[in-house]
């Protein structure tokens, strides 16, 4: 099997902290929501969750295509 080539997808990735404190009902759910709602309306897809250990925030990975480049 031959991998890449012209049809391959490609994707770009965006990485935001997220603070590592329990969710509750108030203004910070309301704006991390708001936040997702905005990054997936924009094409983003969270695909990962990562926990940091020297700080108090969690990795946050998203990934959408790529668009095509123009030649």
């Amino acid at each position: 099997m031959i991998y890449g080539g012209d049809n391959m997808q490609q994707w770009e990735y965006k990485t935001i902290r997220s603070p590592k404190v329990a969710f509750t009902a108030g203004e910070r759910e309301y704006e991390m929501t708001k936040e997702l709602n905005d990054l997936g309306q924009q094409g983003w897809e969270l695909v990962q969750e990562v926990a940091t250990v020297s700080s108090n925030s969690n990795c946050l990975i998203f990934k959408r295509p790529k668009a095509p480049t123009q030649t």
